[in-house]
């Protein structure tokens, strides 16, 4: 709530405070009812008017012929959805304070709010009674007793007697109640003997949260942060990359193999054969740092998964790609939310994908498409070289993902299925492709992204991209069209390298060695640049959609977003935060053993700076872990993460973080734009 506007509590009370009788008020006076409009419509200033906060019970109780109330702006407050067709003039329906303070900072709100009025009822007054911004409290006296179902000194506890009543009144049908009569000296001493046990409960629970180990406090802290949205993804569309991910231990196959290379090592941009391979897979290695590569040969790839097959090298299967992968989290961890896969989907990707995933029967394959999964662990020794974290290697011999086949077919299964929430992935696998045939489907995705109604938010995972010129594309023509952004510190160096960003010389980064700063100066130049820009329709930002970035690296994750579409966002991080060091360790998100705990650890200094220009410094706190600020007008929110110490496996961590942190945060445009 914007402290500029005050907020005053309104109320008509019977003898014992009774203020309602099932969802109604139990009286009907003229004089009361026409003191309520006077209070309520009045105003210093000519130039503005009031608002009448309320809740979707107080205002179906209003008679239909009297809604919304005139000459005051009606804002209901509901955790029921409602679309935009029943938000009328004078008329706004919120789903928490924080929206509503956004709504009252953007046009046509903007400096025409006077005064709040807290008009009930149950939840609504609660909030207000609590609130920072709690200028009066006014009650009107029934010189009555009633039979009523609510009572407000029952409904706001204690709390009253913290508040100093500054406007009580007088009228021929009501009384005065003064604060200081004996009813309120009996007050007074309940509340002293209310005070004394909850002090000691607090001070009690204060030295068990001092005393609790640090992983501990910080997995409880973020879980407090982590609140259900209230209005949730339901139908979730995803594509366009589906495979099976054979999981195998990437310094074993090197040596089974035999595989190296008189040449120095380094990236390239795709895989020749075996010599190919042993460079760029040392490249990463030594820097501990997530890679993906095309194998243009089909013979050494071919090779390479006969050798892992009948060498019994412990190789494990699971379902794989990004689009897959985000879809399987979905499916487990989101009851209420039903995914539709579209990829390309072979006889045993459909046995490991989740039952709940609805799939495209136009897009089954023969065979299945193979992704070679080569993990490593932090210490592992290849050669005369040592890994400095744990991460993974990937080889790629795709055929399908990113034809335009696929392409096409998901796009036109947003037609058919409808979603709430689209999730866009596996545009990294056009890398095989020449660059015409690259180009031509991009086109092709930037057409169909711009077609796409703009009330439905899109979703954009990144993978690996070792092109340049691809990921140039796909920066100048994809990103600005999606709302939002999954992107990991390989990825974010690449595009601020290709884009000319800040900090270029990072790519290719170690895993866990980008500072927090120079990610926000980067996240700060995408956002600014490619995102959307709701005050200039002049700029070529106002035509863009981005508006959300979520950020996730081996130390710690950054949500960035701008406007007021996107809510919620510290609840997605945290819950993404949460998620992460487990899952690469398989813990369960149930589990709370202290032997589990051991297994985690956190790598974070006393004190990380975190934004340059605005000299926005995160201490340390397991308590409190999560950091925000403002820099213009865009939010960052900062956490840092478990790591786990010894990682079962590590590909999929980034896509389920990044799925959870969706289907934890929010999505409403306030209304159409013309984009």
């Amino acid at each position: 709530m914007s402290s500029k506007i005050p907020m005053n509590i309104i109320a008509a009370v019977d003898e014992n405070f009774g203020i309602g009788k099932n969802n109604s008020l139990p009286w009907r006076l003229p004089k009361e009812y026409k003191h309520f409009i006077n209070l309520t419509t009045t105003t210093k200033n000519p130039n503005k008017i009031n608002a009448v906060l309320m809740g979707r019970k107080c205002w179906e109780s209003i008679p239909e012929k009297y809604r919304p109330l005139k000459n005051r702006l009606n804002i209901v407050m509901t955790k029921t959805w409602v679309t935009p067709e029943f938000v009328g003039e004078n008329l706004i329906f919120i789903n928490s304070l924080d929206s509503l303070n956004l709504i009252l900072e953007s046009k046509p709100y903007e400096n025409l709010i006077e005064t709040i009025w807290n008009i009930g009822g149950k939840q609504i007054y609660s909030l207000g009674i609590e609130h920072q911004n709690l200028n009066k409290i006014v009650l009107t006296k029934i010189d009555k007793i009633l039979i009523v179902t609510l009572n407000f000194l029952k409904l706001i506890g204690m709390n009253l007697l913290k508040k100093k009543m500054e406007k009580l009144l007088k009228r021929k049908d009501c009384m005065m109640f003064p604060f200081n009569t004996p009813y309120n000296y009996l007050l007074n001493w309940a509340f002293v003997c209310f005070a004394i046990p909850w002090l000691y409960s607090y001070f009690n629970e204060q030295h068990r949260l001092t005393t609790m180990p640090v992983e501990q406090a910080m997995l409880k802290a973020w879980e407090n942060f982590i609140a259900q949205p209230s209005i949730k993804f339901r139908k979730v569309i995803v594509g366009i990359n589906c495979n099976v991910d054979v999981i195998v231990s990437g310094v074993s196959v090197i040596n089974n193999l035999n595989i190296s290379s008189p040449n120095p090592i380094g990236d390239k941009e795709m895989l020749g054969g075996f010599e190919d391979l042993y460079e760029v897979f040392v490249h990463f290695f030594t820097r501990g740092a997530p890679a993906e590569r095309f194998m243009a040969n089909d013979l050494t790839f071919d090779k390479i998964v006969s050798a892992i097959e009948d060498n019994q090298l412990h190789a494990q299967h699971y379902i794989g790609g990004n689009a897959a992968l985000m879809a399987q989290k979905i499916a487990s961890a989101f009851p209420h939310a039903t995914p539709y896969l579209v990829g390309p989907i072979g006889p045993r990707s459909q046995a490991l994908l989740h039952p709940s995933i609805v799939r495209n029967n136009f897009t089954r394959i023969v065979q299945d498409e193979m992704h070679v999964i080569l993990e490593y662990k932090q210490g592992e020794i290849l050669g005369e070289y040592v890994a400095p974290a744990s991460s993974r290697f990937i080889i790629s011999h795709d055929q399908f993902s990113g034809s335009a086949m696929v392409i096409e077919m998901f796009f036109k299964a947003i037609m058919q299925f409808r979603p709430d929430l689209i999730i866009f992935s596996g545009i990294h696998s056009m890398e095989a492709q020449n660059q015409e045939a690259r180009l031509e489907k991009l086109r092709l995705i930037k057409r169909s992204l711009l077609q796409i109604n703009p009330l439905i938010p899109i979703h954009l995972q990144l993978g690996s991209m070792p092109d340049a010129n691809i990921a140039d594309d796909i920066l100048k023509r994809i990103i600005p069209n999606v709302d939002s952004l999954g992107i990991n510190e390989q990825e974010l160096t690449f595009l601020s390298r290709v884009g000319g960003g800040p900090f270029k010389e990072q790519y290719p980064i170690s895993a866990g060695t980008l500072h927090a700063y120079k990610a926000v100066e980067m996240l700060y130049w995408l956002l600014s640049n490619y995102g959307h820009d709701r005050n200039n329709p002049e700029s070529k930002n106002y035509n863009q959609r981005l508006q959300r970035i979520h950020f996730y690296s081996l130390t710690y994750h950054i949500m960035v977003s701008k406007g007021p579409d996107w809510s919620n966002l510290a609840a997605g991080l945290a819950a993404g935060a949460r998620l992460a060091g487990r899952q690469s360790c398989n813990l369960a998100l149930s589990s709370g053993r202290a032997t589990d705990f051991d297994k985690l650890e956190i790598r974070s200094s006393q004190t990380v700076l975190l934004d340059k220009q605005v000299n926005k410094v995160f201490k340390f706190n397991p308590h409190s872990p999560l950091a925000s600020w403002m820099r213009g007008d865009l939010v960052f929110i900062y956490t840092p993460v478990f790591v786990c110490k010894f990682p079962q496996h590590t590909v999929g961590v980034d896509d389920a973080i990044a799925a959870s942190a969706l289907l934890y945060s929010q999505f409403f445009k306030l209304e159409r734009k013309n984009w």
